[in-house]
């Protein structure tokens, strides 16, 4: 039964010097490791001890395997214990380096100049090292890309990265299918109480340019930030295109057409203070609004008041012009001020 004993412990050994008692570990120590590939060993350290059905977690593999979406396949990880802080040393080695890049556009966007440019700079070049992240980025732009040209049912026939680790190299096949090109129909607004004319100033494209999601996504976020609406919400519908003409409708939902408010304080200089404001924010069915504001104290009383009209554009274009009047009454003195700006 002794020799026995020993083997058993011996393999205890063996095994806890590859695997680690998460329950007891506080600690780890990375040497070899810095910026990204640090970040991600912690992380998947974390991540392993987390979700580990058992108390032990193969610190050797865990960081092993989260070197190689960096590129490093052949690295060397072993680690010590001191207490409750593990040593955990790392040898990458050299960086797995792409051997060969096919790319391939098919469709009606195969002569299309932004994807073309896109395709001869791509961010992935040969002995570039291979990096999943970068892969996956280019990929999305260039797809992202492909959809805002007007092909909204573009998509990959092939994406594949072959790792060769005998002759440790990779190989990248991406063939993108853009299909047809899709355009601007009519845009049609919901119920709202602005003009139709006044709602058409907010639209940047024109009927028959490339559609594009991202400049409708961009055109809901500046409208729905703008002092006309308080939501709005685009839908372009792609199975209503004809001739592939997409129609854009667009929800519009205005704020309340008044706010009042006031406020009620007190200065050194000015004693007791009330402060009152209006804001008209729909004077005409065209984005015409006007706001005034009364100031109340011994010492000054004031109005001042402002007129808006929107521009051609009324994200960007607004012309106003108002008039400011002022009286001031301090100790012994008393002046008084009248202002019109444009």
């Amino acid at each position: 039964q002794q020799p026995m004993r020993r083997i058993i412990f011996c393999l205890m050994l063996l095994t806890t010097s590859c695997t680690v008692l998460a329950a007891t570990t506080t600690s780890y120590k990375f040497i070899g490791l810095d910026g990204a590939l640090l970040s991600n060993a912690e992380n998947a350290i974390a991540e392993s001890e987390k979700t580990a059905k058992s108390k032990h977690i193969n610190v050797v593999k865990v960081v092993t395997d989260s070197l190689q979406p960096y590129g490093y396949f052949r690295a060397k990880v072993w680690i010590t214990k001191n207490n409750q802080i593990i040593n955990v040393y790392v040898n990458k080695g050299q960086p797995l380096r792409f051997s060969n890049i096919e790319i391939t556009l098919a469709g009606d966007g195969r002569d299309n100049n932004e994807l073309n440019k896109f395709k001869n700079n791509f961010p992935i070049k040969i002995n570039d090292e291979f990096i999943a992240a970068k892969y996956q980025d280019a990929k999305i732009e260039f797809f992202r890309i492909a959809n805002n040209q007007g092909y909204i049912h573009a998509n990959f026939t092939k994406t594949q990265v072959m790792i060769d680790l005998q002759h440790y190299r990779a190989s990248m096949i991406l063939n993108l299918q853009t299909g047809e090109r899709y355009y601007y129909g009519n845009t049609y607004f919901g119920r709202s109480p602005y003009a139709n004319s006044f709602l058409q100033r907010f639209i940047p494209y024109q009927q028959n340019e490339p559609i594009s999601n991202q400049r409708l996504i961009n055109l809901q976020q500046n409208m729905s930030e703008s002092f006309y609406f308080q939501d709005v919400s685009i839908t372009p519908k792609v199975e209503q295109a004809q001739n592939r003409h997409v129609p854009i409708y667009i929800e519009t939902t205005a704020p309340k057409s008044q706010k009042y408010a006031a406020a009620i304080g007190y200065g050194t200089f000015t004693g007791p203070r009330l402060t009152a404001t209006a804001n008209f924010r729909r004077l005409t069915d065209t984005g015409q609004h006007a706001d005034l504001q009364l100031r109340l104290s011994s010492i000054i009383t004031g109005i001042t008041g402002k007129y808006y009209i929107p521009g051609n554009n009324p994200l960007e274009d607004k012309w106003f012009f108002g008039s400011n009047y002022q009286r001031f009454l301090p100790k012994g003195g008393k002046s008084t001020s009248k202002t019109i700006f444009v």
